[in-house]
């Protein structure tokens, strides 16, 4: 069977160019061979078609942009698409009957200019205007487009182009159609390239607005072209304005498949039943195997691998698989394999075209390529895998140039070599998948011997093979042999850098030329940790590590395996390594091997070595994360697990090795901490070496400032020193201890000698539970607090007067205590004379001073310092009741008052036993701080006063400020203020006197209320009143009056004087009796009580109701009276006929039958100026309006009578009193 028996093969080996579509047949032949698949009709169907449109203008109009590498038909498809839009009948001939039904849409709507653009240096602007000037003329358009510098805007330059067009073709759109813009743009200069892409955004931009389109072909978007990065405003404008659409793979694919490689369903029963014999051994053409089949020969991973070449521009897939296939044709398809076209095969056009080796990059490549196959030909030991090795060598070549770093570790692992070049080496005896990749594989391996490393690397994360073009020396190679010399010396020391990572090791030795640091253990029951040292070797070198601490971890020699002896030591625990496997060993070698080597090379390759020696200990690192819990045992005492199981039984972290290394020692030597640090304190929180200083500090706070940290209460409750209410306390055992050293004492110091004791040499403790020296100061300074002790200290002596500063000393400074020493004696009868003063029972001051009495003390000078500022505040602030000042003499009273806050603040700063020992208050302090308690009392009993006299007293002074000259309390107010005057103002407040004019000024105040409830009745109305004077208001006299007031003949002023008297009377209808009760002024309607003769308020209305109708009868008969003169009758008959009838009723009988109306007001004002009559004679009347005019407009005559009427009739006079009355043969 050959080739040419399963395949239809049609190829494609010439180049299309656009221009050549200007003629029908050849715009026939593209439309009909171009083959077009489902991907590429939607793009079609739902991009471009809409695009080009005319008759959606409801859709953004953009210039399009086709995106398609060389020999995928760019130019075939655009040629296409400008066959249809320039002749109507070539639209069913696309062989897509969607497609076909779809352009029919825009078949034949358009003149179409196509533009090839080759080498030149002209501007973009200047090209594209003269090809369309010059296919303008060709088709019978004239315009020429102004020079460039004459133009302001591009866009209306177009425009009067399309005008022009359109001129002469109406009904259609002008398309162009441009080639090869992507290689002309980058010829430009970046300030040119500026213009240029502006340019191409005004076209874009242009057909939004217009029936002008534009498609250009480029190779590759625009808009990730690093060569335009300077230009990226430019670019993304343009790209705002232009749809992009592409060729796709699959569009590739299908051309392939329906036109190069077409075939019909017998030849695909026979490629089917072909490769179903391979199928087994490759795992993606037994995934997809139908798509194997239509594409037969070219196996699918070519397309894909050949659009990958960016790098190789003009690359020409189509071209060269024809050319392949041509051949192939009159071969035999191979029965031993499956025969496919794999990319391996594109070396050789790349290496035939003498153009790619232009591209320094793709030389490069090659070049690597060229040595390796060489190296391969002559150098692999076995001869029948020369073969696959080759093809292995090209397909990375041509791979290596699909990826954008030429330098990344991306390459092809053995399973996609096998799958992409469908690889059977020589002897395979089945078509086993990994049997097949482990072939390759070793294949590889035989290859890097053969070129002894160079040009060709494996990445060991993923197991891609890869061309490296930096390789030009193989350093692995050199580490492996650097390897296999090394002793096991050199081994221990490889696997103990890659233990110093995982257990998070950074700092130096602890001791010089040892693998020994020092290292912290948590004692998770305690909740803080312990001192050791952590040894990468063997107890023989214990004894370097000084001074000893508390326990010790050895990670034991994997390899060399030092002898010493296990002695059973309960602070001592082992880690060993065992079994490690051929990963672990392999990547420690390399370690080892890459160390040496960058110690022993130059510099120029150190760079080199150092890489793989970071590698390999990461490989390492790495292995012991995952391996710790099943190759590493434990022993302890005697006792021996691996790491997993001591793990287990363990509480504690996990998060990382160091977490599990730390929690299964500290659970291990747990018991042993428990003996050598018996009944240590619980911790809430963890306390390290790091933070220790910082505990300490929070706990010296806590009891120095009573400022609450969580820090601070945690040391403190550790230690015992709070009580359950947060008070500090000495009942706790260390405390006690503390005092038991101070009573056995006597009264003396106590030493650091007698405190500190050194268990170990240089580390000394506290106590029988060994405390650190911080918690021996935190415990002293509790003592401190309580008046119960002094602590030394080089800079001095810190009683509980200095507490504060102790809270600011470094740890390193307080474990430099020198003494305890208890406190200085008590001076009880000054203290007691301060109890007195506060307010605390002077019998509770004892010798041995109570702290729950200090806290009274503070609490009672708290209070008495606040009342001492109050009285001060209320003196400065000088009330004044009954227009005297309260104070006499402030300056004074404010100076007494200043002795007893000075003094109380001195004590309520005394917060604790110890500090109130010390007060610092003088007999002559307290004596005139007792003076100004007494004047702190009478400030108290004149605010009592104040406060009962002020409301009253207040009301008083109110009434007299309203009443003024006719107060007819005034003398009694007067000698009652009197009176209080003399209350107020001795040295002490007469209390009885005060009360006595409490109750005088109360009585008096009951005065003034009657009186002004008395007043109010008089001025106000309540709400009857209000209603009386309401209706009068709304009643018909009260109308009647105000339309008769309008009447000319009635007097000015009469009513407005009447409504003017009616508006002064008052209301408050919601007052009470009791309105009064809190001040002299009516809270309702601000009313100020004062006498008032003449009648109360509701008389006045019934007054004014009277003077009101009399006032309306007044009114009316004065006008009844006027109208019924002679003079004035004449007029009536020219009122209006309703109007006229109620005047001549009301002047015979007196009545205005339906009520008096501003109608009627307005008519008896018109009779009283009276009438202007003018009479005209209705002939004259016309022959005056016309005149002469032969005709007139409607317009015309309203015009001439208008000027007659105001001319010859109104003659200035109010057009009101005018009435016309029409003649015959009569004048005015």
């Amino acid at each position: 069977m050959r080739y040419s028996d399963v395949v239809h093969f049609e190829p494609i080996e010439s180049v299309k160019q656009l221009r050549a579509g200007s003629s029908q047949d050849q715009a026939a032949e593209d439309v009909r061979s171009y083959v077009i698949s489902e991907s590429m009709r939607e793009v079609l169907t739902e991009v471009v078609i809409p695009q080009l449109r005319l008759d959606n203008p409801d859709v953004d109009h953009k210039g399009l942009l086709l995106v398609a590498t060389y020999g995928t038909g760019k130019t075939h498809l655009m040629s296409a698409i400008a066959g249809v839009a320039e002749h109507a009948e070539l639209a069913p001939l696309l062989t897509n009957p969607v497609a076909a039904s779809e352009a029919a849409r825009i078949a034949g709507g358009f003149k179409v200019i196509r533009v090839e653009i080759g080498a030149v240096r002209m501007g973009l602007r200047d090209l594209l205007a003269k090809e369309l000037q010059r296919g303008l003329t060709g088709i019978g358009v004239t315009y020429e487009f102004p020079p460039l510098d004459q133009v302001v805007s591009n866009k209306d330059c177009l425009a009067d182009m399309m005008a022009a067009f359109q001129a002469a073709y109406p009904d259609h759109g002008l398309l162009l159609v441009v080639d090869e813009l992507l290689d002309y743009l980058r010829t430009r200069r970046d300030t040119e390239l500026i213009l240029d892409l502006g340019f191409l955004r005004e076209m874009g931009e242009f057909c939004q607005s217009s029936w002008f389109r534009i498609i250009a072909g480029v190779q590759e978007m625009l808009w990730d072209n690093p060569r335009f990065a300077l230009a990226q405003d430019e670019i993304r404008r343009v790209r705002e304005r232009f749809q992009q659409f592409r060729i796709s793979r699959e569009d590739v694919a299908f051309v392939v498949q329906q036109r190069l490689l077409r075939k019909d369903d017998a030849q695909k029963g026979q490629i089917r039943e072909h490769l179903q014999r391979f199928a087994p051994g490759f795992e993606s053409m037994a995934a997809d195997l139908p798509r194997f089949v239509e594409l037969f020969p070219v196996h699918p991973s070519y397309l894909r691998t050949f659009e990958g070449l960016t790098i190789v521009e003009k690359r020409r897939v189509l071209e060269t698989l024809s050319a392949a296939m041509r051949g192939l044709l009159d071969k035999e398809v191979p029965t031993d394999e499956p025969g496919l076209v794999c990319f391996d095969e594109y070396r050789t056009d790349l290496e035939a075209d003498p153009s790619n080796r232009v591209i320094l990059e793709v030389k490069e490549v090659l070049d690597r390529g060229r040595v390796l196959r060489e190296r391969v030909s002559h150098g692999l030991k076995n001869k029948t895998d020369v073969g696959p090795a080759l093809r292995i060598v090209d397909a990375l070549t041509v791979h290596r140039l699909t990826t954008d770093d030429l330098n990344a570790p991306i390459g092809l692992t053995p399973e996609e070599l096998r799958d992409d070049l469908c690889l059977l080496p020589p002897g395979t005896p089945e078509l086993d998948p990994s049997f097949i990749a482990s072939t390759i594989e070793t294949i590889v391996g035989e290859i890097r011997l053969a070129v002894s490393g160079q040009f060709l690397s494996v990445n060991e994360a993923n197991g891609q093979v890869y061309i490296d073009l930096k390789k030009t020396v193989d350093y692995e190679q050199q580490v492996e042999e650097r390897a296999a010399t090394l002793d096991e010396d050199a081994l221990d020391s490889a696997y103990y850098k890659a233990l110093e990572r995982v257990l998070e090791v950074n700092d130096d030795p602890y001791v010089s030329g040892y693998r020994i640091w020092r290292y912290e253990l948590p004692w998770a029951a305690h909740r803080v940790t312990r001192l050791g040292y952590l040894f990468m070797g063997a107890p023989n070198e214990r004894s370097t590590a000084q001074p000893p601490r508390d326990f010790y971890v050895y990670f034991l020699q994997p390899y060399s395996g030092h002898a010493f002896d296990d002695e059973h030591r309960p602070d001592e625990v082992f880690l060993r390594l065992v079994n490690p496997d051929e990963v672990f060993t392999r990547a420690l070698r390399r370690y080892a091997g890459a160390v040496q080597k960058a110690v022993e090379t130059t510099t120029q390759h150190r760079a080199a070595f150092e890489q793989r020696r970071d590698l390999h200990l990461s490989e390492m690192v790495e292995w012991l994360r995952r391996h710790m819990a099943t190759n590493v045992s434990v022993r302890y005492l005697g006792q021996e697990r691996t790491f997993g199981q001591w793990l287990g039984a363990a509480a504690g972290a996990r998060r990382s090795v160091k977490d599990q290394v730390d929690t299964i020692a500290a659970q291990l030597l747990a018991e042993h901490f428990e003996q050598r640090y018996p009944d240590y304190p619980r911790f809430s929180v963890d306390v390290t070496h790091a933070n220790l200083g910082a505990v300490v500090t929070a706990s010296l706070q806590s009891i120095a400032r009573r400022r609450e940290t969580m820090l601070g209460k945690a040391g403190l409750e550790a230690l015992q020193l709070v009580d359950i209410e947060g008070a500090i306390t000495a009942d706790g055992p260390y405390a006690r201890h503390l005092q038991a050293q101070l009573e056995e004492a006597a009264g003396k110091a106590v030493n650091r000698q007698a405190l500190l004791v050194e268990r170990d040499l240089g580390v000394p403790t506290w106590g029988p539970w060994h405390l650190e020296p911080g918690w021996l100061v935190v415990v002293a300074a509790a003592l401190v607090y309580l008046g119960k002790a002094e602590l030394g200290l080089p800079s001095g002596t810190i009683g509980a007067t200095q507490l504060e500063r102790l809270a600011d000393t470094p740890l390193g400074e307080l474990e430099k205590l020198t003494h305890v020493v208890p406190p200085a004696g008590l001076d009880l009868a000054r203290l007691r004379r301060i109890a007195t003063l506060v307010g605390a029972i002077p019998g509770e001051i004892h010798e041995n001073l109570d702290p729950q009495v200090v806290v009274k003390l503070i609490t009672q000078a708290e209070q008495l310092y606040s009342d001492a500022s109050d009285a001060k505040t209320l003196i400065l602030e000088a009330p004044r009741l009954w227009g005297e000042e309260l104070f006499d003499d402030p300056a004074h009273r404010i100076s007494r008052l200043d002795a007893l806050v000075a003094a109380v603040a001195e004590v309520r700063s005394r917060t604790t036993a110890g500090k109130m020992r010390n007060v610092a208050l003088s007999d002559d302090a307290i004596t005139r701080a007792e003076e100004g308690k007494k004047e702190l009392n009478r400030v108290r009993d004149l605010r009592a006063s104040f406060e009962k006299l002020n409301p009253v007293v207040t009301y008083l002074t109110q009434a007299e400020d309203v009443l003024g000259d006719r107060d007819p309390n005034a003398s009694e107010a007067e000698a009652l203020r009197a009176r209080l005057r003399t209350a107020i103002r001795g040295e002490q407040v007469d209390k009885t006197l005060a009360a006595s004019v409490n109750r005088d000024a109360q009585r008096l105040r009951d005065q003034y209320r009657k009186l002004a409830v008395a007043y109010h009745e008089h001025d106000r109305l309540d709400g009857a009143g209000d209603a009386a004077k309401q209706a009068l208001v709304h009643s018909s006299t009260w109308l009647d009056l105000g339309l008769l007031s309008q009447v000319s003949i009635i007097p000015e002023g009469k009513f407005a004087s009447l409504e003017a008297r009616l508006a002064t009377i008052g209301t408050c209808k919601t007052f009470t009796p009791g309105s009064f009760d809190k001040a002299f002024i009516c809270p309702d309607c601000k009313y100020r009580p004062t006498l008032t003769a003449g009648p109360t308020a509701r008389a006045s209305v019934d007054v004014a109701r009277a003077q009101a109708e009399q006032m309306r009868l007044e009114f009316l008969s004065a006008l009844r009276d006027s109208l019924a003169e002679e003079e004035l009758r004449t007029g009536i008959p020219f009122l209006p006929p309703p109007i006229r009838s109620e005047v001549q009723d009301f002047i015979a009988t007196g009545a205005i039958p339906s009520g008096l109306t501003e109608a009627f007001v307005a008519a008896a004002n018109q009779l009283l100026q009276r009438f202007r009559i003018v009479k005209v004679d209705r002939d004259g009347l016309w022959s005056q309006v016309v005149a002469q005019a032969t005709s007139l407009t409607p317009d015309e005559l309203v015009q001439r009578f208008t000027q007659w009427l105001d001319r010859e009739v109104i003659a200035g006079e109010d057009r009101t009193r005018v009435r016309i009355v029409p003649v015959e043969g009569a004048e005015e």
